[in-house]
């Protein structure tokens, strides 16, 4: 596994979906972005 970056949470849990991640999963403005939990209880992010 490898780091692709790093953001900060803020005021009322918010994150900033950084550039690399958001090109990598094709999100834009308005978009639905969907975290999950697999078996091994590491967090997925991906555009629903």
């Amino acid at each position: 596994m490898q780091i692709i970056g790093t953001t900060t949470v803020t005021d009322g849990n918010k994150i900033v979906l950084i550039s690399k991640i958001a090109k990598k999963i094709n999100a834009k403005k308005g978009d639905t972005i969907v975290f999950f939990e697999n078996e091994k209880k590491e967090i997925i992010i991906q555009k629903a």
